[in-house]
Protein backbone atom coordinates (compact mmCIF):
# COMPACT_ATOMS: atom_id res chain seq x y z
CA UNK A 1 0.00 0.00 0.00
CA UNK A 2 1.07 3.15 -0.69
CA UNK A 3 -0.03 6.31 -0.01
CA UNK A 4 0.39 8.40 -3.72
CA UNK A 5 1.67 6.02 -5.57
CA UNK A 6 8.00 -50.65 -5.67
CA UNK A 7 10.87 -48.80 -5.80
CA UNK A 8 12.09 -47.06 -9.16
CA UNK A 9 14.03 -45.02 -10.36
CA UNK A 10 13.59 -42.93 -14.14
CA UNK A 11 16.48 -40.28 -15.42
CA UNK A 12 15.68 -37.54 -17.69
CA UNK A 13 17.49 -34.84 -18.32
CA UNK A 14 15.89 -31.50 -17.48
CA UNK A 15 16.30 -28.82 -20.14
CA UNK A 16 17.63 -26.08 -21.19
CA UNK A 17 19.78 -26.65 -18.13
CA UNK A 18 20.63 -30.19 -18.83
CA UNK A 19 20.49 -31.14 -15.47
CA UNK A 20 20.00 -34.68 -14.27
CA UNK A 21 16.70 -35.66 -12.44
CA UNK A 22 16.18 -38.42 -10.39
CA UNK A 23 12.31 -39.68 -10.02
CA UNK A 24 11.62 -42.13 -7.45
CA UNK A 25 7.80 -44.07 -7.72
CA UNK A 26 7.08 -45.85 -4.44
CA UNK A 27 5.16 -48.64 -4.20
CA UNK A 28 2.00 -46.97 -2.96
CA UNK A 29 2.31 -45.22 -6.20
CA UNK A 30 3.35 -41.59 -4.76
CA UNK A 31 6.37 -39.83 -6.00
CA UNK A 32 8.73 -37.82 -5.35
CA UNK A 33 12.23 -36.09 -7.03
CA UNK A 34 15.18 -34.89 -6.21
CA UNK A 35 18.16 -32.80 -8.37
CA UNK A 36 21.96 -32.19 -7.52
CA UNK A 37 21.41 -28.55 -6.57
CA UNK A 38 18.66 -26.16 -5.86
CA UNK A 39 19.64 -23.52 -8.75
CA UNK A 40 19.49 -26.49 -11.38
CA UNK A 41 16.08 -27.52 -10.54
CA UNK A 42 14.29 -23.62 -10.63
CA UNK A 43 12.21 -23.78 -13.54
CA UNK A 44 8.77 -22.97 -12.12
CA UNK A 45 7.84 -19.15 -13.20
CA UNK A 46 7.59 -15.93 -10.57
CA UNK A 47 5.00 -13.02 -11.04
CA UNK A 48 5.32 -10.34 -8.92
CA UNK A 49 2.48 -7.92 -8.31
CA UNK A 50 2.56 -4.41 -6.79
CA UNK A 51 -0.23 -2.54 -4.20
CA UNK A 52 -2.03 0.66 -4.13
CA UNK A 53 -1.29 3.63 -5.71
CA UNK A 54 1.89 1.54 -7.60
CA UNK A 55 3.20 0.38 -10.72
CA UNK A 56 5.99 -2.95 -11.67
CA UNK A 57 8.77 -0.08 -11.57
CA UNK A 58 8.37 -0.86 -7.45
CA UNK A 59 9.89 -4.46 -8.79
CA UNK A 60 13.13 -3.93 -10.67
CA UNK A 61 15.52 -4.34 -7.87
CA UNK A 62 14.11 -7.75 -7.38
CA UNK A 63 14.03 -8.40 -11.09
CA UNK A 64 17.38 -7.66 -11.55
CA UNK A 65 18.28 -9.26 -8.07
CA UNK A 66 16.37 -12.69 -9.14
CA UNK A 67 18.44 -12.63 -12.64
CA UNK A 68 21.71 -12.33 -11.49
CA UNK A 69 20.76 -14.69 -8.22
CA UNK A 70 20.34 -17.69 -10.83
CA UNK A 71 16.74 -17.62 -10.84
CA UNK A 72 16.18 -19.78 -13.93
CA UNK A 73 12.45 -19.87 -14.52
CA UNK A 74 10.22 -16.93 -16.19
CA UNK A 75 10.04 -13.20 -14.31
CA UNK A 76 6.23 -11.68 -14.59
CA UNK A 77 5.03 -8.45 -13.38
CA UNK A 78 1.57 -7.88 -13.11
CA UNK A 79 0.64 -4.59 -14.42
CA UNK A 80 -2.92 -2.96 -12.57
CA UNK A 81 -1.62 0.55 -11.87
CA UNK A 82 -4.68 2.05 -13.18
CA UNK A 83 -7.41 0.42 -11.25
CA UNK A 84 -5.45 -0.42 -8.14
CA UNK A 85 -8.15 2.13 -6.20
CA UNK A 86 -10.81 -0.77 -7.22
CA UNK A 87 -12.19 -3.81 -5.23
CA UNK A 88 -9.43 -6.75 -4.20
CA UNK A 89 -12.15 -8.83 -5.64
CA UNK A 90 -12.04 -7.27 -8.81
CA UNK A 91 -8.22 -7.02 -9.31
CA UNK A 92 -7.99 -10.46 -7.93
CA UNK A 93 -9.71 -11.51 -11.12
CA UNK A 94 -7.48 -9.19 -13.51
CA UNK A 95 -4.74 -11.21 -12.72
CA UNK A 96 -6.22 -14.22 -12.89
CA UNK A 97 -6.99 -13.19 -16.35
CA UNK A 98 -3.78 -11.95 -16.99
CA UNK A 99 -1.97 -15.12 -15.61
CA UNK A 100 -4.10 -17.14 -18.40
CA UNK A 101 -3.27 -14.35 -21.22
CA UNK A 102 0.31 -15.30 -20.06
CA UNK A 103 0.17 -19.10 -19.99
CA UNK A 104 -0.05 -19.62 -16.84
CA UNK A 105 -2.72 -21.56 -16.21
CA UNK A 106 -2.82 -25.24 -15.11
CA UNK A 107 0.86 -24.06 -13.89
CA UNK A 108 2.49 -24.07 -10.83
CA UNK A 109 3.06 -20.49 -10.09
CA UNK A 110 5.38 -18.34 -7.58
CA UNK A 111 3.94 -15.25 -6.19
CA UNK A 112 5.91 -12.21 -4.50
CA UNK A 113 3.45 -9.25 -3.53
CA UNK A 114 4.25 -6.07 -2.07
CA UNK A 115 1.36 -4.61 -0.04
CA UNK A 116 -2.16 -4.80 -1.16
CA UNK A 117 -0.55 -7.04 -4.05
CA UNK A 118 -0.10 -9.81 -1.27
CA UNK A 119 -4.09 -9.55 -0.58
CA UNK A 120 -5.00 -9.62 -4.26
CA UNK A 121 -2.50 -12.43 -4.96
CA UNK A 122 -4.39 -14.10 -2.20
CA UNK A 123 -8.10 -13.78 -3.40
CA UNK A 124 -7.02 -14.93 -6.71
CA UNK A 125 -4.92 -18.06 -5.24
CA UNK A 126 -8.70 -18.82 -3.31
CA UNK A 127 -11.03 -18.17 -6.22
CA UNK A 128 -8.80 -20.25 -8.35
CA UNK A 129 -7.49 -22.88 -6.41
CA UNK A 130 -8.47 -25.65 -8.93
CA UNK A 131 -6.98 -23.86 -11.80
CA UNK A 132 -3.06 -23.64 -10.98
CA UNK A 133 -1.05 -24.51 -8.77
CA UNK A 134 0.45 -21.69 -5.99
CA UNK A 135 3.71 -22.71 -5.36
CA UNK A 136 5.47 -20.27 -2.79
CA UNK A 137 3.96 -16.95 -1.58
CA UNK A 138 5.94 -14.19 -0.90
CA UNK A 139 4.03 -11.61 0.93
CA UNK A 140 5.93 -8.01 1.39
CA UNK A 141 4.38 -5.37 4.04
CA UNK A 142 1.18 -6.89 3.16
CA UNK A 143 -1.61 -5.55 5.47
CA UNK A 144 -3.21 -9.23 5.62
CA UNK A 145 -5.19 -8.07 9.17
CA UNK A 146 -5.21 -4.50 8.17
CA UNK A 147 -3.81 -1.49 7.97
CA UNK A 148 -3.62 1.48 10.39
CA UNK A 149 -3.57 3.61 8.02
CA UNK A 150 -6.80 2.50 6.01
CA UNK A 151 -8.22 2.98 9.98
CA UNK A 152 -7.93 6.56 9.24
CA UNK A 153 -11.01 6.66 6.78
CA UNK A 154 -14.55 6.10 8.70
CA UNK A 155 -16.77 3.81 8.11
CA UNK A 156 -17.03 -0.13 6.66
CA UNK A 157 -16.03 -0.67 3.19
CA UNK A 158 -18.40 0.42 0.41
CA UNK A 159 -20.80 -2.70 -0.84
CA UNK A 160 -19.74 -4.27 -3.71
CA UNK A 161 -19.43 -2.84 -7.10
CA UNK A 162 -20.06 0.90 -5.33
CA UNK A 163 -16.46 2.43 -5.92
CA UNK A 164 -16.26 5.83 -3.34
CA UNK A 165 -13.62 8.21 -3.84
CA UNK A 166 -12.50 11.73 -1.84
CA UNK A 167 -12.94 11.31 2.46
CA UNK A 168 -10.11 11.94 4.18
CA UNK A 169 -7.03 13.37 1.99
CA UNK A 170 -9.00 11.77 -1.00
CA UNK A 171 -7.39 8.77 -0.20
CA UNK A 172 -10.05 6.52 1.41
CA UNK A 173 -11.59 4.72 -1.77
CA UNK A 174 -12.90 1.24 -2.31
CA UNK A 175 -9.56 -0.70 -1.58
CA UNK A 176 -8.34 1.75 1.64
CA UNK A 177 -11.49 1.13 3.26
CA UNK A 178 -11.09 -2.95 2.51
CA UNK A 179 -8.00 -2.67 4.13
CA UNK A 180 -9.90 -1.41 7.35
CA UNK A 181 -8.66 -3.85 10.41
CA UNK A 182 -11.88 -4.04 10.79
CA UNK A 183 -13.45 -4.67 7.49
CA UNK A 184 -15.84 -7.39 5.82
CA UNK A 185 -13.25 -8.03 3.35
CA UNK A 186 -10.20 -9.40 4.86
CA UNK A 187 -12.16 -11.11 7.87
CA UNK A 188 -13.46 -13.10 5.29
CA UNK A 189 -10.58 -13.52 3.54
CA UNK A 190 -8.84 -14.96 6.23
CA UNK A 191 -11.51 -17.08 7.48
CA UNK A 192 -11.52 -18.99 4.47
CA UNK A 193 -7.64 -19.19 3.79
CA UNK A 194 -6.70 -19.61 7.27
CA UNK A 195 -9.06 -21.89 8.35
CA UNK A 196 -7.75 -24.11 6.11
CA UNK A 197 -4.40 -24.71 7.37
CA UNK A 198 -3.80 -22.69 3.77
CA UNK A 199 0.18 -21.57 5.05
CA UNK A 200 2.99 -23.10 6.10
CA UNK A 201 6.42 -22.04 6.45
CA UNK A 202 7.73 -24.09 3.48
CA UNK A 203 5.38 -22.20 1.35
CA UNK A 204 4.60 -18.69 2.59
CA UNK A 205 6.83 -16.43 3.51
CA UNK A 206 5.77 -13.33 4.93
CA UNK A 207 8.18 -10.29 6.22
CA UNK A 208 7.33 -6.79 7.21
CA UNK A 209 9.21 -4.06 8.45
CA UNK A 210 10.64 -1.60 11.14
CA UNK A 211 8.88 1.94 11.54
CA UNK A 212 6.40 0.97 8.46
CA UNK A 213 4.26 3.97 7.52
CA UNK A 214 1.17 2.30 6.40
CA UNK A 215 1.37 -1.77 8.10
CA UNK A 216 2.77 -2.85 11.39
CA UNK A 217 4.33 -6.06 12.24
CA UNK A 218 1.52 -8.08 13.58
CA UNK A 219 -0.85 -7.00 11.03
CA UNK A 220 1.55 -8.73 7.94
CA UNK A 221 2.31 -12.14 9.88
CA UNK A 222 -0.02 -14.62 8.38
CA UNK A 223 -0.40 -17.53 10.97
CA UNK A 224 1.60 -21.20 9.94
CA UNK A 225 3.48 -19.09 7.77
CA UNK A 226 7.34 -18.10 7.82
CA UNK A 227 6.62 -14.68 9.64
CA UNK A 228 10.02 -12.66 9.37
CA UNK A 229 10.83 -9.00 10.05
CA UNK A 230 13.76 -6.36 8.22
CA UNK A 231 14.86 -3.34 10.16
CA UNK A 232 14.37 -0.28 8.17
CA UNK A 233 18.18 0.73 7.92
CA UNK A 234 19.00 -2.10 6.62
CA UNK A 235 21.27 -2.58 3.06
CA UNK A 236 19.50 -1.98 -0.34
CA UNK A 237 19.96 -3.10 -3.94
CA UNK A 238 18.70 0.30 -4.80
CA UNK A 239 17.64 3.37 -2.88
CA UNK A 240 14.45 4.95 -2.40
CA UNK A 241 12.28 6.95 0.69
CA UNK A 242 9.79 5.59 1.93
CA UNK A 243 9.78 2.43 4.49
CA UNK A 244 6.85 0.84 3.12
CA UNK A 245 8.11 0.51 -0.19
CA UNK A 246 12.31 0.14 0.46
CA UNK A 247 11.28 -3.29 1.80
CA UNK A 248 10.94 -4.53 -2.21
CA UNK A 249 14.46 -3.50 -2.22
CA UNK A 250 16.71 -4.46 0.91
CA UNK A 251 18.97 -6.97 -0.11
CA UNK A 252 17.95 -9.41 3.17
CA UNK A 253 14.36 -9.62 1.99
CA UNK A 254 15.12 -10.31 -2.11
CA UNK A 255 17.86 -13.14 -1.07
CA UNK A 256 15.81 -14.67 1.64
CA UNK A 257 12.91 -14.18 -1.26
CA UNK A 258 14.80 -16.17 -3.81
CA UNK A 259 16.23 -18.78 -1.24
CA UNK A 260 12.84 -19.39 -0.49
CA UNK A 261 11.21 -19.98 -3.65
CA UNK A 262 14.42 -22.07 -5.22
CA UNK A 263 13.96 -24.23 -2.09
CA UNK A 264 10.12 -24.77 -3.00
CA UNK A 265 11.04 -25.22 -6.42
CA UNK A 266 13.48 -27.80 -5.64
CA UNK A 267 12.76 -31.38 -4.74
CA UNK A 268 16.29 -32.13 -3.85
CA UNK A 269 15.86 -29.01 -1.26
CA UNK A 270 12.71 -29.79 0.35
CA UNK A 271 11.95 -33.40 -0.30
CA UNK A 272 8.07 -33.33 0.12
CA UNK A 273 6.17 -36.27 -0.64
CA UNK A 274 2.82 -36.24 -3.13
CA UNK A 275 0.76 -37.79 -0.88
CA UNK A 276 -0.41 -37.40 3.09
CA UNK A 277 -0.96 -39.26 6.13
CA UNK A 278 -3.92 -41.51 5.69
CA UNK A 279 -6.52 -40.30 8.35
CA UNK A 280 -9.07 -42.59 9.65
CA UNK A 281 -11.53 -42.93 12.53
CA UNK A 282 -12.29 -39.22 12.94
CA UNK A 283 -14.35 -38.43 15.77
CA UNK A 284 -15.11 -36.10 18.76
CA UNK A 285 -17.32 -35.66 21.62
CA UNK A 286 -19.41 -33.11 23.19
CA UNK A 287 -19.57 -32.65 26.52
CA UNK A 288 -18.08 -29.93 29.09
CA UNK A 289 -15.93 -29.44 26.04
CA UNK A 290 -15.50 -30.23 22.69
CA UNK A 291 -12.41 -33.02 22.38
CA UNK A 292 -11.71 -34.47 18.72
CA UNK A 293 -9.69 -37.11 18.04
CA UNK A 294 -8.03 -38.15 14.84
CA UNK A 295 -5.66 -41.16 13.57
CA UNK A 296 -3.68 -42.15 10.70
CA UNK A 297 -2.09 -45.21 9.65
CA UNK A 298 1.53 -44.57 9.86
CA UNK A 299 3.87 -45.71 6.22
CA UNK A 300 5.97 -48.82 5.90
CA UNK A 301 9.27 -48.69 6.80
CA UNK A 302 8.72 -45.45 8.64
CA UNK A 303 11.57 -43.97 11.17
CA UNK A 304 11.10 -44.83 14.48
CA UNK A 305 11.19 -40.87 15.09
CA UNK A 306 8.67 -39.97 12.22
CA UNK A 307 6.56 -37.11 13.15
CA UNK A 308 3.57 -35.89 12.84
CA UNK A 309 2.75 -32.16 12.67
CA UNK A 310 -0.61 -30.98 12.87
CA UNK A 311 -1.40 -27.18 11.84
CA UNK A 312 -5.15 -26.27 13.57
CA UNK A 313 -7.43 -23.84 12.13
CA UNK A 314 -4.36 -21.78 10.72
CA UNK A 315 -1.64 -22.02 13.33
CA UNK A 316 0.97 -24.65 14.28
CA UNK A 317 -0.67 -26.73 17.08
CA UNK A 318 2.19 -29.21 17.45
CA UNK A 319 4.19 -31.80 16.26
CA UNK A 320 3.63 -35.49 18.08
CA UNK A 321 5.13 -38.77 17.13
CA UNK A 322 3.74 -40.94 14.60
CA UNK A 323 3.98 -44.21 16.12
CA UNK A 324 1.60 -46.83 14.93
CA UNK A 325 -1.59 -46.27 15.03
CA UNK A 326 -0.89 -42.63 15.74
CA UNK A 327 -3.57 -40.28 16.85
CA UNK A 328 -4.16 -36.84 17.77
CA UNK A 329 -6.32 -35.93 20.81
CA UNK A 330 -8.23 -33.27 22.25
CA UNK A 331 -8.71 -30.88 19.06
CA UNK A 332 -11.27 -28.02 18.63
CA UNK A 333 -14.15 -27.80 16.71
CA UNK A 334 -12.36 -26.74 12.85
CA UNK A 335 -10.41 -27.34 10.44
CA UNK A 336 -6.87 -29.30 11.09
CA UNK A 337 -3.99 -30.26 8.90
CA UNK A 338 -2.13 -32.82 9.21
CA UNK A 339 1.61 -33.93 7.62
CA UNK A 340 4.47 -36.13 8.23
CA UNK A 341 8.24 -35.14 8.97
CA UNK A 342 10.83 -37.14 8.89
CA UNK A 343 13.98 -36.32 11.34
CA UNK A 344 17.14 -37.08 9.36
CA UNK A 345 18.94 -34.59 7.80
CA UNK A 346 18.00 -34.26 4.57
CA UNK A 347 14.90 -36.27 5.28
CA UNK A 348 11.32 -36.34 3.68
CA UNK A 349 7.94 -34.27 4.69
CA UNK A 350 4.57 -35.68 3.02
CA UNK A 351 1.75 -33.20 1.77
CA UNK A 352 -0.75 -32.55 4.47
CA UNK A 353 -4.04 -34.22 4.91
CA UNK A 354 -6.59 -32.60 6.48
CA UNK A 355 -9.69 -33.17 9.18
CA UNK A 356 -12.54 -30.75 10.11
CA UNK A 357 -14.95 -31.31 12.94
CA UNK A 358 -18.38 -29.54 12.70
CA UNK A 359 -20.39 -28.71 15.44
CA UNK A 360 -23.81 -29.54 15.36
CA UNK A 361 -26.39 -29.32 18.51
CA UNK A 362 -26.17 -32.94 20.22
CA UNK A 363 -23.59 -34.27 17.92
CA UNK A 364 -20.55 -33.66 16.57
CA UNK A 365 -19.21 -35.08 12.66
CA UNK A 366 -16.07 -35.32 10.79
CA UNK A 367 -14.72 -34.71 7.42
CA UNK A 368 -11.46 -36.23 6.23
CA UNK A 369 -9.29 -35.01 2.93
CA UNK A 370 -6.30 -37.20 2.36
CA UNK A 371 -3.89 -35.26 0.10
CA UNK A 372 -3.60 -37.33 -3.36
CA UNK A 373 -2.40 -40.94 -2.46
CA UNK A 374 -2.36 -41.43 0.70
CA UNK A 375 1.49 -42.30 1.74
CA UNK A 376 1.59 -45.84 2.56
CA UNK A 377 5.56 -46.45 2.34
CA UNK A 378 8.24 -44.22 3.56
CA UNK A 379 11.50 -44.05 1.66
CA UNK A 380 14.44 -46.50 2.97
CA UNK A 381 17.18 -44.65 2.02
CA UNK A 382 18.46 -41.06 2.57
CA UNK A 383 17.75 -38.85 -0.98
CA UNK A 384 19.63 -40.12 -3.47
CA UNK A 385 22.08 -38.09 -5.11
CA UNK A 386 23.48 -38.00 -8.27
CA UNK A 387 27.26 -37.34 -9.61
Amino acid sequence: MNPVTPLKIRLAVHRPLAAVIVTVTLASGMALSTAPSAAAAVKDPVVFVHGLNNNPDVWNAAEDYFTKGGYSGQVFTFDYRDTTHERVEDNADRLWSWMKSKGLESKRVNIVGHSMGGLVTRKMALNHAGDFTLGSLVALATPNHGSYFADLCPGPEPEPRHAVSGGLMGLCNTAVRQMRTDSKFLNKLNLETESQGAYAPDNTLTYSITDDEMVDGPSVRLRGADNRRIDKDGAEAKGGSEVHTSITRKKQVLQDALTFIKAGDDPAGSHKLSGGPGLRDADCTIWNAKHGTVRWDLPRNAPSDLKAEVTSNGHLWGTVPASDQGVVDRLGYGTHSIRFVDGRKGGYTSAYSTVTFHAGTWRCDSTITNANSTVQEWPVSEPIAVD
